[in-house]
């Protein structure tokens, strides 16, 4: 727990700790959720561990902490610590036994049934098992299911190509006077940044010699009293090939070296990391279109980006069968409501949300699951909720793009303007391919505060395929006032979607506005309309 590398929430922090001492006073039997949630949650004594799961959810967020952790920098340590899916107590193991199970990327893809009805979950929250016949009973209820599932999975999963996380290892060699102990510091802030990111699965040099990494983060690192500065390369070994590389550098002036040994391992791990990263986009092109696992979870990640109608239906046919075969994987489960719910209407809303709860339920963890359920809220109009699980999102993983955008998004519906503002500048600061979300909430900001033609411009660089993107251009030409320039971008703009004036109304209250700020939008609309009107029935170029 002194170990700054071990990120976890002080509620989990507790947890830990009560367990802990529980072992170290004799209990070996460990803890009822009862207990926990009375104890250490701060729960009132009228606790139901049936219908409150928050017990079930903090352990399962402490136990992937622990996964995460010991699994980046288990080679230091002869003893792990761990908590037995099932069961609400601490063990010491030694190291040796657990490192083939090792599988830092594996967050959510195991088939873990620890927390479900046919394990010890009665046992551990004070239940009891079915005596006599009854065991057999559920045992054979129990069979039938995984039966017909087995059947269901091979049939569906028949012919497609399993992916996994791909394995990087990472070295950091300090140059001319740099400090070993800050190039130390640096690589183990960027392997807990990584594995936050859980795209990839994190290794240390010479771990296994059966099974390479696939991919080698070399890092030559250079520090002086007044920057830190990071060469770094990846190295495809499949065959050897230089996939990326750059150089980041971080201002050293006035900081301590800690704060810029975690600045900089914040900028390499958004570079190698990312959806968007060299390593994400060979894994996709190395894998067969029929992939489920992970390729899949990344062509679904570009295609609901891009809104691409026909990836997104791919997408949909490979996140199923990735969950067939892979039930509580949460990533997939996350993305898999995200596709569903590019489809709009209420039922696809619904199964959305159901979806996103489940990813939660199997990661609470994921950033990726807390913010398809952040968006599932949203989209059902419940904006409060929708912020509370964006922010968890960011509090699991500070360093996406997507996460900041979408909370930037929300903030700005609030009406919460300056933080809405500075979530998306920090959006904007993380990468290259600029969330489309942090860009609407620049576009929008421009538009309250009256500045149309800024407003105009940068929802014009927005994808067309986004139709808020559309509506906010129209609004602030419509604000410019009748002349040649924006008479003919209104004409364009009717001509290629002629839907626009008749969508814009029910739009406008989806995203859940502040009612003056979309009073403000609709009368934008109305004068587009009036300036299209006249500029439509003129017979010469208008100029008015």
């Amino acid at each position: 727990m002194s170990d700054h590398r071990f990120r976890v929430t002080d509620r989990n922090r507790a947890i830990l700790k009560y367990l802990s001492d529980l072992h170290f006073s004799g209990e070996s039997d460990g803890a009822k959720a009862y207990s926990i949630a009375i104890d250490v949650l701060g729960r009132s004594s009228d606790f139901e561990p049936s219908l409150d799961p928050i017990v079930r959810i903090e352990l399962s967020r402490l136990r992937s902490a622990l996964e995460a952790y010991y699994c980046a920098f288990g080679h230091e340590s002869p003893v792990w610590l761990t908590i037995p899916r099932g069961r609400y107590v601490v063990r010491f193991v030694s190291a040796a036994q657990q490192k083939s199970d090792c599988d830092p990327g594996g967050r959510g893809n195991e088939a873990d049934f620890g927390d479900g009805d046919c394990d010890d979950e009665a046992v551990a929250s004070g239940g009891h098992r079915p005596a006599g016949w009854r065991d057999f009973a559920a045992a054979a209820s129990c069979f039938c299911f995984l039966a017909v599932a087995v059947a269901a999975v091979w049939y569906l999963t028949e012919g497609w190509v399993g992916s996994t996380q791909p394995t990087v290892t990472v070295t950091v060699t300090p140059v001319g006077e740099s400090l070993d102990l800050h190039s130390s510091a640096l690589r183990d802030n960027l392997q807990v940044a990584l594995v936050r990111f859980d795209t990839l699965r994190v290794g240390y040099a010479g771990a296994d010699r059966h099974r390479p990494a696939d991919y080698t983060i070399d890092i030559r690192f250079v520090e002086t009293p007044h920057l830190r500065r990071a060469q770094w390369l990846i190295v495809d070994n499949h065959d050897k090939s230089l996939l990326d590389g750059g150089v980041e550098e971080v201002s050293a002036e006035n900081m301590p070296h800690e704060a810029a040994d975690q600045q900089l391992a914040t900028l390499l791990a958004i570079r190698i990391a990312d959806r968007d990263s060299a390593i994400s986009k060979a894994e996709m092109e190395r894998a067969p279109m029929a992939s489920r696992g992970n390729a899949c979870i990344l062509r679904a990640y570009k295609a609901v980006r891009t809104q691409n109608e026909p990836e997104i239906e791919a997408a949909f046919d490979c996140l199923q069968r990735t969950v067939l075969a892979d039930p509580r994987n949460a990533t997939a489960t996350a993305f898999l409501s995200k596709v569903v719910a590019t489809k709009g209407n209420k039922e696809a809303r619904q199964l959305a949300a159901t979806l996103a709860e489940q990813a939660v339920v199997y990661d609470p963890r994921s950033d990726v699951a807390q913010l398809a359920l952040a968006k599932s809220h949203f989209a059902n109009g419940r904006l409060d909720a929708a912020i509370g699980s964006a922010r968890l999102a960011l509090a699991d993983n500070p360093n996406s793009a997507d996460t900041a955008a979408t909370l930037a998004f929300y903030l700005f519906s609030r009406g919460e303007w300056d933080e809405a503002t500075r979530m998306a500048n920090l959006a904007l600061s993380f990468k290259d391919i600029v969330p489309t979300e942090a860009l609407l909430v620049k576009a929008l900001d421009a538009f309250r505060n009256k500045d149309w033609a800024l407003a105009a411009r940068i929802a014009n660089e927005i994808s067309p395929r986004d139709s808020l993107a559309r509506v906010v251009r129209a609004a602030a030409l419509g604000r410019l006032g009748p002349s040649a320039d924006t008479s003919m971008e209104l004409i364009e703009l009717r001509t290629r979607y002629p839907d626009l004036s008749r969508e814009s109304e029910e739009l406008i209250r989806a995203q859940l506005f502040r009612s003056q700020f979309a009073f403000s939008l609709k009368t934008g609309l109305a004068l587009a309309s009036a300036n299209y009107s006249a500029a439509a029935t003129t017979d010469r170029e208008p100029d008015l």
